[in-house]
């Protein structure tokens, strides 16, 4: 959804309390096209930097479109991942996203993106991280904008202009990433986050979930994965929950995972001993429509279950070493489940430390089939 560039910086301090200018972008902005008309005192372009993973971009779109509402007149360019750029497609607050690549081939492509940032000219980047990452630090000092903004921390309090405390840790990921839009002062409640589904998106929901014999008022969507171990409920767990599910109730069951997640899938279905259907995709947009067709969705806490979330599903989940108050599912209703009393409880490691994974183990196939059960009765098919 790349759209021309815009080139100009606006010269002077145009936010009340913020420093003068520690020198703009220079740079000759071949590719750019004329910049917006402006009110005097307001950047003509922002950069927003999220290039992390799903959820985290996921629980920015209220804070974009919070931002587009300050400054509607801006252009608004989001640096992205591969893996969460998709998710602002049909994005109507945000006018351009740039991709940095992953892994190995992140250092390589960093000279080339720099240079392409440096021709916006943007007045203003804005670094949500709440912790600090060496990668969106370099990239805020690069892209040669006249402001930066973030959170406090030992470099970020002496390179960039206004910076935030640091967020205490039950703060919630939405709220601290609108924290920096309020900042400007002027900011509604941008309120919950809501995906945008294209038209072609939505009909191939439709046409595969006919395809499979699946009927939209009976569906159980499972996410069996996570990005750290310690995130994922037992794979025994959803065996058993699967089969609870099929002898108790009329519900259908469709497992859902990117191409990384297969072999745990395939192992669910092989213990099962079910012949369920399975979407597995690199397509975010598709698995978000397939996601918004489910009567109730069940995952750890990752990415998918903020999108369903967003996509007014729904949901049932499991806190086990993410902290309640930072990450927890927004709108609802939710139901999320707990081994409540273990000291480590929201640890935030990725790995179970005590290796025994108790958080997560001891949450029961019996209870998430109750909660299950519950949200089924309390919600319209």
């Amino acid at each position: 959804m790349s759209r021309p560039a815009i080139a100009g910086s606006q010269q002077g301090t145009f936010f009340p309390g913020f420093p003068p200018s520690l020198g703009g972008a220079k740079q000759a902005a071949a590719d750019a096209s004329p910049p917006f008309a402006v009110p005097a005192g307001e950047p003509r372009t922002i950069l927003f930097l999220r290039i992390d993973r799903i959820g985290d971009m996921v629980l920015s779109l209220p804070a974009l479109r919070a931002l587009k509402s300050r400054f509607p007149r801006a252009k608004l360019t989001v640096l992205a991942s591969p893996s969460n750029q998709a998710l602002l497609r049909h994005d109507p607050d945000v006018d351009e996203v740039l991709v940095l690549n992953s892994g190995r081939r992140r250092l390589l492509h960093l000279p080339a993106l720099v240079t392409r940032l440096r021709r916006r000219r943007f007045s203003l980047v804005l670094d949500p991280l709440p912790a600090e990452d060496p990668t969106v630090l370099l990239l805020s000092l690069l892209c040669g904008a006249d402001r930066r903004v973030g959170f406090g921390g030992s470099l970020r309090s002496r390179l960039y202009h206004t910076v935030l405390p640091p967020p205490p840790p039950t703060r919630h990921f939405r709220d601290l990433t609108c924290d920096l839009i309020r900042l400007f002062g002027n900011v509604d409640d941008p309120g919950l986050p809501r995906l945008v589904l294209g038209s072609e998106e939505k009909d191939f929901a439709r046409r595969w979930f006919a395809e499979q014999g699946l009927a939209e008022s009976a569906v159980i969507g499972i996410h069996p994965g996570g990005y750290y171990p310690s995130q994922r409920w037992p794979l025994e767990h959803h065996v058993a929950l699967i089969r609870l599910l099929k002898a108790g109730s009329p519900g259908q069951v469709l497992l859902l995972g990117g191409e990384a997640e297969v072999p745990l899938i395939q192992e669910i279905r092989r213990r099962c001993e079910l012949d369920l259907p399975v979407f597995i995709s690199r397509d975010l947009r598709r698995a978000a429509a397939l996601i918004a067709r489910c009567r109730i969705f069940i995952g750890n806490n990752s990415g998918p279950l903020h999108l369903a979330a967003a996509l007014g599903r729904p949901t049932v989940s499991f806190r086990g070493p993410t902290r309640s108050g930072r990450w927890s599912p927004l709108g609802g209703p939710h139901r999320v489940l707990e081994r409540r009393g273990l000291s480590c409880l929201g640890c935030e490691k990725g790995i179970c430390p005590r290796k025994t994974h108790e958080c997560l183990v001891g949450v029961s196939p019996a209870e998430v089939f109750a909660a299950v059960e519950d949200l089924r009765r309390k919600t319209p098919a």
